[in-house]
């Protein structure tokens, strides 16, 4: 989570920047490219109850394997309800990000017509915060995505 969290950080950070620098030039840019980050969390979210699944019936296996030796068998475990536990909370992290995304269109499209001051620097803030969850999301994505291929690799040792 450390490291998501820095993510989100420094994305928004950069975002922000760049919001700033181009002014209004990336708005359209950003606007379609959100289009995905919808159907990207539910599908990630939904293959990831599949990955947990597996994880434990390859903890299973690995159980009832009577070849590996108890230290090891308890650590393979052990390993095992890490990544699982690893999976559920990317699975709320994604949740996380749906909703902040959502929270923030939101005040995007009533800030749209005003007429404060301030108005670009927080709309600026706004799609920055938009940028950085669609950034965190594919990371949480590439994570999962690594997490089953080192599953399976584990699977191909242990069975």
């Amino acid at each position: 989570m450390i490291k998501l969290t820095c993510l989100f950080l420094f994305v928004l950070t950069l975002a922000f920047g760049f919001m700033i620098w181009t002014g209004t030039a990336l708005d359209q840019l950003i606007s379609s490219s959100m289009g995905f980050f919808t159907p990207l969390v539910i599908i990630t979210a939904a293959g990831s109850w599949f990955l947990v699944s597996h994880i434990d019936s390859i903890s299973k296996d690995v159980s009832e394997n009577d070849d590996i030796k108890r230290e090891v068998k308890k650590g393979l475990l052990v390993k095992f309800r890490e990544l699982k536990d690893e999976v559920v909370s990317n699975v709320f992290a994604l949740v996380a990000l749906l909703v902040i995304e959502g929270l923030t269109t939101i005040a995007l499209e009533e800030l749209r017509d005003s007429t404060h001051e301030y108005v670009f620097y927080i709309t600026a803030g706004l799609d920055s915060t938009r940028v950085a969850c669609l950034i965190s999301a594919i990371f949480i994505v590439w994570n999962q995505l690594s997490s089953f291929k080192h599953v399976n690799k584990f699977r191909e040792v242990i069975v």
